[in-house]
């Protein structure tokens, strides 16, 4: 038998060993084999479900002020004007907190606190409409 086939026994050997004293041991022998003052195991908490379940309202999220005042479209990488910056998609929207999640012609959709928001472009007011 070479040299490695008996390194490669000793190694099986040694970890069988390793975890048949853990088994006898009544232990887990996935935990890490630290002392026992650092490793404590906590008792098995009861959980008790209440007869009746309290519903837990959806939290109303409106999305915050987001003004779109430019799409460019139709690109490989298209881009969105809001409040002033430009933005792309998956940026987040400063002060925000709002991500950009796609961007067409007419609506921009975000994704604020686990929700989708469409915004469209807001039409410019020209001196003529005032």
């Amino acid at each position: 038998m070479g040299k490695s086939m008996y390194w490669k026994n000793a190694l099986i050997i040694f970890f069988s060993l390793l975890s048949l004293s853990a088994f006898a041991l009544e232990e887990d022998p996935f935990l890490p084999l630290l002392p026992k003052e650092i490793i404590k195991k906590q008792p098995p908490t009861e959980t008790v479900a209440p007869e009746h379940p309290i519903a837990v309202p959806d939290e109303v999220v409106t999305a915050p002020t987001l003004n779109v005042t430019g799409v460019l479209w139709g690109t490989d990488k298209p881009m969105v004007i809001i409040n002033d910056k430009v933005y792309a998609v998956g940026d987040l929207v400063a002060d925000t907190g709002a991500k950009i999640h796609t961007i067409e012609k007419n609506v921009v959709t975000v994704i604020y606190k686990m929700q989708k928001f469409d915004l469209t472009v807001s039409k410019k007011t020209t001196k003529e409409e005032k």
